[in-house]
């Protein structure tokens, strides 16, 4: 994880040339969340930075198949309203993926807020807590509702509290393919938690 000092700086160069057509486009797609959410315009500031490197990657498509400004992958972005095909791809376009992007962290965030059924006799676990809850909705969108959800249930079983992000991010090992990638979802989570409160200071 970035020492404290390189994310002040980081988040100090984006805001040199964060443009005010940027900043009115996340405060748009940030109306999508309510008062009840923790989530805001910084914490999308925050998820922009990462999954565009603070803009540098913007343009990149990684391997997986996820793409542009919030490397969103081609469902989710059109569960969220996207246009993706091979002529037009609005993952490229920064307020329609603003808008996306905070679209899909809203519907994490309720996925998380009471139980919700995602798949067989698997659910979330409600986490009433608004700002734990957006740790899980962070790591959901690295990683996916049901992984989470299903080290959710795994903490349960053994005794852990399944609606701490601190106890639950220690049961992803079992539902992750590699040690690589349940590293990155922790990291995620820390990362853009971190960001978030720097922007917050700005």
């Amino acid at each position: 994880m970035p020492s404290k000092k390189s994310q002040q700086a980081n988040v100090l160069e984006w805001i040199k040339i964060e443009t005010p057509h940027c900043i009115r486009t996340l405060e748009t797609a940030s109306r999508h969340f309510d008062r009840n959410d923790a989530l805001d315009v910084h914490t999308l500031e925050a998820m922009y930075g990462m999954e565009s490197s603070f803009g540098q990657n913007r343009g990149k498509r990684n391997s997986v198949g996820a793409a542009g400004d919030f490397q969103m992958e081609p469902d989710t972005a059109r569960e969220m309203g996207l246009h993706v095909s091979k002529r037009v791809d609005e993952r490229f376009d920064f307020k329609a993926s603003s808008t996306a992007a905070a679209k899909y962290l809203k519907t994490l965030d309720k996925q998380f807020r009471k139980k919700t059924p995602l798949s067989g006799d698997l659910n979330t676990t409600a986490v009433e807590n608004a700002e734990e809850r957006k740790k899980f909705s962070i790591a959901a969108y690295n990683a996916g509702a049901a992984r989470i959800a299903k080290a959710q249930k795994l903490a349960f079983q053994v005794g852990d509290d399944p609606t701490k992000w601190a106890d639950v991010k220690k049961y992803l090992e079992k539902y992750v393919a590699s040690k690589d990638k349940v590293n990155e979802i922790r990291q995620y989570v820390d990362k853009v938690s971190s960001y978030e409160r720097e922007f917050k200071k700005k």
